[in-house]
């Protein structure tokens, strides 16, 4: 808040106690935050106004691709299901469809009746998680949210269902898959195996392929979450890899990736997310050919190999844990957002609430499989992005994912132009059995994982050394000359970096970090040249050969920067600037 200047005596006050204990300033804050909680107002107006802010937002994200290819697969999934809901909703379906009452005056058509029902109903201790970053002990910290919080209604205890045994042979797994909204299946079968094509508003050519998944949080997948293994493995770029053929050596495609693209309490969609070439699109039937047929490496590798899937799976907690051991204070309020998410989900073992995701649990097997078996063409749904797709005839490229005969369809809410049909049995069995190309291979293990973290500036021998400059000692200064014995030698609160080489054409400066106590490096080299910005002509031939060097390097420096160590080229107007970053020894 703003400071009063006739207030001083008071304020002073408020300074102790900010250093002794709680600030007054997050006293305030938990207080006014826990009265929406206790005690809201649902002022009329402000309701009205939200409904026109929250309407304005829908109408700006008419034109986004995001928003039409979200709400689009939201109304592809079962109407049974929450996730076909209109999430972000709109004047007219906030209000029931009642704008204008008898009146003649705006009404709100009984939204705020359903905001203070849905306050009643959700917002109560029972569903709540609170997390308070602050300077104070944990003591203090504690009393002040007791006192700001502590009349929030308490609401139902949570019922808790029993835990499946884990000892019999026949253990079901994903048990909270489909489970949560009346058995509700998000995307039974009738939703996928199917191939869309839509007309984006920006000029693109994607594919994207979405897998039915169980949520993240199944007590089966929770600790030691395959999908990061697989994830891994499916958008790997080193030689041999999907990436790397479909990008480097055909041209087809400028950028693959992988992950988990929807995570609710009862299910997720992991996905695959490929941006075409012009000569990528036309081969689109080739790309999702040689797309199952690496999937199906991995589940070959998975079943006749387990030893080198859990070997993929300790590299990747090694980092985490390395990550996790040395990371460096992030934004407080974001921290405190994501500690409170994080008291959801582990809200059966507090312990692991900090550390979040980090630390991973050891590779199962059994797990790992059921997981990936999920990457079938018939638990799958296929978006094609395609701006020309009206324009152009498909009959000359496309076979498998040719939909000339499906009709244009526009969806409901945001207007999205598409069309869909289903993979056919002979395409499914074309994907399931076509033999794989000999140029997909796994890739190696990482060489690049560090496993020393000791800290130079704790080396006593490379403290005391000297440092020479050309053959001479660090006693004298780049020029030369030797430095006065007699002169003030006060240590500076950051020691500068200091000249260790200065032959002709090269300046090597070094600064051993004494400060932060990471184990990590930071190397920036500038190569001057008065050529590279010297014309038009010249500046364009050295931005390409930027992008031409970036793009050739990709597959050799990618495992370094999975483990932590990362570089850049950088052409600028007075020459090449190289950097390296992140690495630790």
């Amino acid at each position: 808040g703003d400071d009063n200047d006739d207030n001083d005596e008071s304020e002073n006050d408020d300074d102790t106690e900010e250093e002794d204990g709680v600030s007054t300033a997050l006293t305030g804050a938990l207080d006014r935050f826990a009265q929406f909680f206790i005690s809201p107002l649902f002022n009329p107006d402000m309701v009205q106004r939200e409904l026109k802010a929250i309407d304005s937002e829908y109408k700006n994200a008419l034109s986004s691709d995001m928003w039409r290819t979200y709400m689009l697969l939201k109304s592809s999934s079962n109407p049974k299901h929450p996730f076909s809901k209109f999430g972000c909703g709109n004047y007219d379906t906030l209000t029931n469809f009642v704008s204008v009452g008898n009146s003649g005056k705006e009404e709100d058509g009984g939204a705020r009746n359903d905001l203070i029902q849905f306050w009643q109903e959700k917002y109560t201790g029972s569903n709540m998680k609170l997390c308070v970053y602050g300077k104070a002990s944990l003591d203090e910290l504690q009393k002040v949210v007791e006192q700001t919080f502590g009349d929030v209604r308490p609401g139902l205890p949570k019922s808790t269902s029993p835990t499946p045994s884990s000892s019999s042979s026949n253990k079901q797994l994903f048990t909270t898959e489909s489970t949560k909204y009346n058995n509700a299946v998000a995307f039974p079968p009738s939703s996928l195996s199917k191939i869309q094509e839509v007309i984006p508003v920006a000029e693109q050519r994607t594919i994207k392929i979405l897998f039915a998944t169980p949520p993240l949080d199944d007590e089966d997948i929770v600790d030691s979450r395959p999908y990061r293994v697989l994830s891994h493995l499916l958008g790997h770029e080193s030689v041999g890899s999907l990436h790397y053929l479909l990008c480097e050596e055909e041209g087809l495609i400028n950028d693959l990736t992988t992950g988990v693209g929807v995570d609710t309490s009862d299910f997720s969609l992991s996905s695959i997310d490929l941006s075409l070439t012009p000569k990528g699109l036309q081969k689109r039937d080739y790309i999702l050919s040689l797309v199952f047929q690496w999937i199906r490496l991995i589940k070959t590798s998975l079943s006749s190999s387990s030893d080198l899937m859990a070997q993929y799976h300790d590299e990747l907690c090694r980092i985490s844990e390395m990550n996790f051991m040395y990371r460096e204070n992030s934004d407080p309020t974001e921290y405190a957002s994501s500690v409170a998410e994080l008291m959801h989900q582990f809200e059966k073992d507090p312990s692991r609430v900090l550390c979040g995701n980090a630390l991973t649990g050891d590779y199962n097997g059994e797990v790992a499989k059921a997981f990936l078996d999920r990457f079938v063409p018939q638990n799958c749904l296929i978006t094609i992005h395609n701006s020309d797709a009206e324009k152009e005839s498909q009959e000359k490229y496309c076979v498998d994912t040719n939909l000339k005969d499906a009709a244009w369809q526009t969806e409901k809410y945001y207007g999205a132009k598409y069309r869909e049909m289903g993979i056919s049995q002979e395409v499914i069995k074309k994907w399931q059995n076509e033999p794989i190309d000999p140029r997909l291979k796994l890739p190696e293990l990482n060489q690049f994982i560090p496993t020393d973290f000791s800290l130079r500036c704790d080396d006593d021998d490379d403290n005391n050394d000297e440092v020479v400059v050309n053959g001479k000692n660090d006693k004298e200064d780049a020029n030369g000359s030797s430095k006065n014995e007699d002169e003030d030698e006060s240590v500076p609160p950051f020691t500068p970096p200091k000249l260790i080489q200065r032959p002709s054409g090269l300046r090597l400066w070094h600064k051993l970090d004494t400060t932060f106590r990471v184990p990590k490096t930071h190397i920036r080299v500038h190569i001057a040249s008065p050529s590279v910005y010297r014309s038009p002509r010249s500046m364009t031939l050295n931005r390409l050969y930027q992008k031409v060097l970036n793009d050739d390097l990709n597959s050799f420096v990618y495992d370094a920067g999975v483990a932590g160590c990362n570089y850049r080229v950088t052409c600028t107007p007075t020459g090449f600037r190289i950097s390296r970053s992140e690495e630790r020894r």
